[in-house]
């Protein structure tokens, strides 16, 4: 993995959560990509543990995978969680495509000095973890889905889907100037409205997890913040990453399985990414684990993730 990426050296900057407290160094760090772009990422777990790359959701960004510390360092995981293009503190890349990911994940690694790893992606973050299997090879030891996007070009694969999202994915794929003015707006309204702090804003961004809460409180962090984080450079990134999900992947993922583990984790009362995205990606790699959770929606993922993490293979 020689992608010959620099590290940015670790220094105070300033730099504050959109909740305005300044963040941790180890959620901040960041490296300078061969094509010099910045790419941003945070690590959390264990420092010494099995290393794991975190595909955030979206829109959402690094600071998504704080509230899974406890359950990382419970279980010995190293997790790396990078901000995509345009997110976050990452540098924009002009007409980005799916694939673009698993060299950013590379030179990010080749700094840290990791070879091995698993990829897990969370609700717009699967597609990621599928693209680092294939561009990667061997280098990945697993794939893993939580409430993972599917493949958008096959049909009915917007079925089921919350009439919200469904038609915020439309706007991003043929609108994207509106799209971009819609999360704005939505944005400013989280920026502001008195409602930052009540149940059913926490219910909705992280179910009821007190574990997940109670850790991104530990660092300032309120649940909306990884969201937040999203739009730190403005609405591009995050329609971009939208775009994305309802392009063709390009490439087959019927051949990954042969050579990496995959496990699927989805909720049948998921009505942001339908529960037959993960279905179909079942069918067409048959050797995959597919769980399905009864009772459980889009957010299971701050609930489940040790059961997830102890279900991962053994290193290979």
């Amino acid at each position: 993995m020689l992608m010959g990426g620099r590290s940015v050296p670790e220094h105070d900057e300033g730099l504050t959560a959109p909740s305005g407290v300044g963040l941790a160094a180890h959620l901040q760090r960041r490296v300078v990509h061969t094509d010099g772009r910045t790419i941003a990422y945070a690590e959390v777990g264990d420092p010494a543990g099995r290393p794991l790359v975190y595909f955030h959701g979206t829109p959402s960004s690094r600071l998504d995978a704080v509230a899974f510390a406890p359950a990382f360092r419970a279980a010995g995981i190293r997790a790396v969680a990078l901000d995509r293009p345009g997110m976050g503190l990452s540098d924009p890349l002009g007409d980005r495509r799916l694939l673009d990911g698993p060299a950013d994940v590379a030179t990010v690694l080749d700094v840290l000095g990791i070879d091995r790893f698993v990829a897990l992606g969370y609700s717009g973050g699967g597609p990621y973890a599928w693209a680092c299997a294939h561009a990667l090879g061997e280098q990945v030891e697993a794939v893993v889905t939580i409430a993972g996007s599917g493949r958008p070009e096959r049909p009915g694969a917007s079925k089921g889907m919350d009439l919200l999202d469904r038609q915020l994915d439309v706007l991003a794929a043929r609108a994207p100037i509106l799209a971009r003015s819609v999360l704005a707006a939505s944005t400013w309204w989280l920026r502001r409205t008195d409602v930052l702090g009540t149940d059913a804003i926490t219910s909705t961004l992280i179910g009821d997890d007190p574990g997940a809460a109670a850790e991104l409180a530990r660092y300032g962090l309120r649940p909306v913040d990884p969201v937040l984080e999203s739009f730190r450079q403005g609405t591009g990134g995050p329609v971009d990453d939208l775009r994305l999900l309802l392009a063709p992947w390009g490439f087959a993922v019927g051949d990954i399985a042969e050579r990496v583990a995959v496990q699927l984790w989805h909720g049948e009362r998921d009505v942001s990414v339908p529960i037959h995205h993960s279905a179909d990606l079942a069918r067409l790699v048959p050797r995959a684990e597919f769980h399905r959770l009864e009772g459980e929606g889009h957010n299971m993922a701050y609930r489940r993730m040790p059961a997830v993490l102890a279900a991962l293979p053994a290193p290979g």
